[in-house]
């Protein structure tokens, strides 16, 4: 497994006007409860949890690496997945989604999005691919998700609703 490169900043793509698809087919095979897309979830988390100890220890910062932390491996859930630092030694906040293969829409929960909303700057959403192979990377991350959102430069829509009895 690779840990040795660096991840590249998001760039917005411009649009292309895609058909939505309303199908019962589509929704089902897209919503993300099984075992499987569990599984895929961990191994991002657990990938990028390591790539940040990595990447701080580099930086000869291993006070800093020994401070990562993996919220859901302690059942902690703050609205992201990993609290890590950036090179001048500030907290970053890390919402990890990953993927078997390429990923170009996924889900975020209301409290990720408010977590992404309060922090800013300090937020990041990493893009992994390849989440159950010795082929797994961070292909991309976007800093304040938010404002690219703001400027319409990525596509926030509502997926689902929950309804409790």
């Amino acid at each position: 497994i690779d840990y040795n490169y660096s991840i590249p900043d998001f760039q917005p793509k411009d649009k292309i006007k895609k058909k939505k698809n309303n199908s019962t087919t589509y929704k089902a095979k897209n919503k993300r409860a099984s075992q499987d897309s569990k599984a895929i979830g961990k191994s991002g988390e657990n990938y990028v949890y390591e790539f940040e100890i990595r990447k701080l220890k580099k930086m000869n910062r291993k006070d800093l690496a020994e401070k990562v932390y993996n919220h859901d491996e302690n059942r902690d859930y703050p609205g992201w997945d990993i609290t890590s630092y950036d090179e001048s030694g500030k907290e970053i906040f890390i919402e990890v989604k990953s993927a078997r293969k390429s990923k170009t829409v996924f889900n975020i929960t209301a409290h990720e999005w408010e977590a992404a909303k309060k922090e800013g700057d300090k937020y990041f959403i990493y893009i992994v691919e390849n989440a159950l192979t010795n082929k797994i990377k961070i292909v991309g991350r976007i800093k304040n998700p938010l404002k690219y959102a703001e400027n319409k430069k990525i596509e926030v829509n509502v997926s689902q609703y929950e309804i409790r009895l």
